[in-house]
């Protein structure tokens, strides 16, 4: 009998003894199914070879999106006050599904911090919210204000912009996460970035 199952991840705490990894209460790791992926977090200082700590600390700053780029911030259409609704622009969200957006554009290049052993972080960079007639000094300030004017209801107006905030291509819009998972799969400034 075939079960299908619902996708989430499964914590296993583990410890490192004499080479081999055993669940924390001693018992043996469940059977897993051949050539899993998974991420195996540590403090740098368990890296015992230096040469190895430098490798997995160290940071790269690469190009992410060129200065002019329209960024859109999604927001719950329930919640928008009547007078900023002019300012909502439905975009359809790969695989064509419609969302709700809020634009704003960066005013220099964005770039991406990209961390071994991290997921890659974005750099401080000034954007204008036209709606709000509005200059900030990041992506996330600018998705901050806009949930601020665009949410008022909500409890908190800070979110993971990654997954909030999507770019154009082509004819729908992606997340920036999508990107970023380009980039960091490239680990180079020389990635294919979004036609403008």
């Amino acid at each position: 009998m075939n079960h299908t199952f619902p996708v989430r991840t499964v914590r296993l705490p583990v410890i490192f003894e004499k080479g081999v990894f055993t669940l924390l209460d001693g018992k043996a790791l469940p059977a897993l199914r051949n050539g899993i992926i998974g991420d195996l977090i540590v403090d740098a200082v368990d890296l015992v070879n230096e040469k190895d700590r430098e490798e997995w600390t160290k940071e790269k700053v690469v190009p992410f999106l060129p200065c002019g780029t329209v960024l859109w911030a999604s927001v719950k259409q329930d919640d928008v006050p009547r007078e900023m609704q002019k300012h909502v622009v439905v975009k359809l969200e790969r695989p064509r599904v419609p969302i709700h957006v809020v634009g704003f554009a960066l005013t220099a290049d964005l770039e991406l911090v990209l961390r071994a052993g991290k997921k890659a972080a974005l750099t401080p960079c000034p954007c204008h919210i036209a709606s709000l007639d509005l200059a900030v000094q990041s992506v996330n300030e600018a998705y901050a204000k806009i949930s601020v004017a665009f949410e008022p209801s909500r409890r908190s107006h800070t979110g993971n912009v990654f997954l909030r905030v999507f770019y154009e291509d082509n004819d729908c819009v992606r997340r920036l996460d999508d990107l970023r998972e380009r980039v960091e799969l490239k680990g180079a400034g020389d990635q294919d970035r979004p036609k403008q």
